[in-house]
């Protein structure tokens, strides 16, 4: 199976459809998925587009898409990050919408998605957003995760590939050092073959000094191959 892991796009959705076809060039072959860290940019209506994504002075049009119907070229999964448009992504979860385009698919915090390609089998596990001590004790959630999310996911068992928005704590990347608590036990409690997340634009392939995990750190707008064969995966571009 190969899979393209991508960093943040901030609402760039046909820029990072673009990208996504350079890579398949790049490597002679199509992703059977693509999986997203988070901030891909949900904002249905672009009056409510966040001010951390308007200060990069480039509108975003998830809205254009979603207007016309239009959607991803490849099967693709994202972790929603801290900016997207969480309410309306909630009312879109209780309405029963998992697929918010054609071929764009959410799944909620702590949630494993099991995914059968010929022989292949992956299990992946989102866990989007980013900590804040107040929302991660019960407060307002947002763009943030909470203790009851890491509770569920570490009641999933081991996965393949755990999606993230934010690296676990005591991880440094760049020059950021992760506090994010939480991460760290869904690691300890999924056992995942690797971990990818964004947030930093930092692009790095490291192995968490805490608990060991294979982890692929991934800048704005970047997209990394793997091939995964039902035992590890494999950095092919």
């Amino acid at each position: 199976m190969i899979a393209f892991l991508c960093g943040d796009s901030h609402g760039q959705v046909r820029d990072l459809c673009r990208r996504l076809e350079a890579k398949a060039d790049q490597i002679g072959r199509q992703p059977d998925w693509v999986f997203h860290v988070g901030s891909f940019g949900c904002w249905p209506d672009p009056k409510h587009t966040d001010y951390a994504t308007r200060r990069r002075g480039e509108p975003t049009d998830f809205h254009d898409l979603y207007l016309r119907g239009d959607g991803m070229p490849f099967p693709t999964l994202f972790a929603p990050g801290k900016h997207e448009d969480h309410r309306w992504l909630r009312s879109m979860h209780t309405k029963g919408y998992l697929e918010l385009l054609p071929n764009l698919h959410r799944m909620p915090n702590g949630f494993a998605w099991s995914i059968e390609q010929g022989t292949d089998r992956l299990s992946v596990l989102t866990f989007g957003g980013v900590f804040s001590p107040i929302a991660y004790n019960g407060g307002r959630a947002g763009g943030y995760f909470t203790k009851r999310e890491v509770e569920i996911a570490c009641s999933r068992g081991p996965v393949d590939l755990l999606l993230c928005t934010e690296a676990g704590y005591g991880a440094r990347v760049g020059r950021f050092a992760s506090e994010s608590a939480g991460i760290n036990n869904v690691c300890f409690a999924t056992q995942p073959h690797l971990m990818a997340h964004g947030h930093y634009n930092v692009s790095r392939f490291y192995t968490h000094p805490i608990t060991e995990t294979p982890t692929q750190s991934l800048a704005f707008r970047e997209v990394r191959a793997y091939h995964w064969n039902n035992e590890e995966f494999q950095f092919i571009g």
